[in-house]
């Protein structure tokens, strides 16, 4: 009998749970928000699991310098006993613990310029899919008041029967629009509730309107430059080359060019170098 009673007592809290849950979810998704573009970016980077990321990794960086940082100052008055001792004194570590942060750091820059332009892509596909289905209800009412026209000139006589399912065709196909566009509404309005980190299902309200400005006077030559320089992969290129090239002078001064560990610092300097300077534009 006790058994019994502990058994329903669990089921009871079970299902307590469940359906707080459940209620909890189904709340949240019920829930309208309402978003300008901007109020829409600023969600997205305070709520993206992407940015919690970066961060992370930033902190990751930030220690891992602050510690090859004060082994360096360590070993400044530090006599040198071996290779890797020369390493440490001449800022090797440090330099590609300084690498690793100015990428962390670099990353999450373009992490949060990837999310704002998903952001700004799905904030005016929702709007553009929304005004197309307002566009697709007055064709939808405009077929509607054809056919009632159609259907009295028809009982007049004035048109023939093949004129009136004409017209009930279109009313037809205009329904099949209407659909395909509440559709494809209801899809953009998921894809902008992922950019968000939102879930699918909550109802959202914009409120900014799409606008078409003058373009702006542009020096595209200095923007495409800068571009370029700001590219991930460029100054990924660059940090490597330059801890290469520090390797490759601590190296030069401890192994003779016949050694391999010479020529194994000297293949990765190239290397780096090369692929610095070969980096594709696009």
């Amino acid at each position: 009998m006790i058994n019994k009673i502990k058994t329903v007592a669990v089921v009871f809290i079970f299902v307590m749970i469940t359906t707080t849950s459940i209620s909890a979810i189904t709340s949240d998704a019920a829930e309208e928000k309402t978003f300008t573009l901007q109020q829409a970016i600023n969600y997205a980077t305070e709520n993206s699991p992407l940015i919690s990321i970066s961060n992370t990794a930033i902190e990751k960086a930030k220690v891992s310098f602050r510690e090859a940082k004060g082994a360096y100052k360590e070993s400044e008055d530090s006599p040198t006993g071996a290779f890797e001792s020369q390493l440490l004194k001449d800022g090797y570590y440090k330099r590609m613990a300084e690498k690793a942060l100015k990428l962390a750091e670099k990353g999450k820059v373009q992490t949060t310029k990837f999310i704002k332009f998903m952001v700004e892509k799905n904030y005016f596909n929702l709007l553009n899919a929304r005004e197309n289905v307002n566009i697709q209800n007055s064709i939808l009412e405009l077929a509607e008041e054809n056919l009632d026209i159609a259907k009295k000139k028809y009982d007049l006589g004035i048109i023939s029967e093949l004129e009136l399912i004409s017209f009930e065709n279109s009313l037809a196909q205009t329904e099949v629009d209407l659909r395909s566009a509440q559709r494809a509404s209801e899809y953009e309005q998921m894809n902008f509730n992922k950019a968000l980190a939102l879930p699918l299902q909550t109802k959202i309200k914009l409120t900014d309107v799409v606008e078409v400005n003058a373009p702006e006077d542009i020096d595209i030559e200095k923007k495409v430059s800068a571009a370029l320089q700001n590219r991930m992969e460029i100054i990924s290129a660059r940090e490597q080359y330059e801890v290469d090239k520090l390797y490759f002078d601590i190296t030069a001064k401890w192994y003779p060019s016949i050694t391999y560990k010479h020529q194994s610092a000297k293949h990765a300097l190239e290397s780096s170098e090369y692929n610095y300077i070969n980096i594709p534009i696009c």
